[in-house]
């Protein structure tokens, strides 16, 4: 099975999202022009259940994915009920800061579905080439050295590890 990786971005946070042989990774980042590099908050793996449903919302990114189709991707022929939907949504929601109403990330269609929003699909497979320079922060590629070097060069390898790609270099050669 191929890795995928997707972005989420909105206005204070950047959300990487890795998704191989059926486990998903969240690893959340500030997203705040204030500040000279991006800074790791945390790193969640997702249950399958999770999983699944981010899945589902991001490889339909934008448009709504009815409760029935959620319940029959998602719980494959098990019996739930739409609560069940909800406690799933609501966990998402609290992974990607989105408690607050109105929501921005994972929108309710009322009596409908649910609806992502605000994701990219970087990459879908190991080899990939090119798709990999949006997945570094902005700050990440104009570093030059100072104190926060060891940091850059921390978060640097963290994302390569992530999305396996040996083939950029150029921060750690400086």
């Amino acid at each position: 099975m191929e890795k995928q990786v997707f972005q989420i971005v909105n206005n204070q946070h950047m959300f990487v999202i890795t998704h191989e042989q059926g486990f998903t990774t969240l690893t959340t980042y500030t997203n705040d022009a204030g500040h000279e590099a991006d800074r790791f908050i945390s790193e969640v793996k997702l249950s399958t259940t999770e999983s699944r449903m981010l899945m589902l919302l991001l490889s339909n990114q934008g448009k709504v994915v009815s409760k029935d189709d959620i319940m029959a991707e998602v719980w494959k022929n098990k019996f739930v009920t739409e609560n069940s939907i909800r406690q799933v949504i609501f966990t998402l929601r609290r992974f990607f800061f989105d408690q607050e109403k109105p929501h921005h990330l994972l929108l309710n269609s009322r009596g409908v579905g649910y609806t992502l929003r605000n994701s990219q699909k970087l990459a879908a497979d190991n080899n990939a080439s090119g798709a990999y320079s949006s997945i570094i922060p902005h700050a990440l590629c104009n570093h030059s050295r100072g104190e926060h070097d060891s940091f850059i060069r921390k978060v640097f390898s963290r994302l390569r590890s992530l999305v396996n790609m040996p083939h950029i270099t150029r921060l750690e050669n400086k």
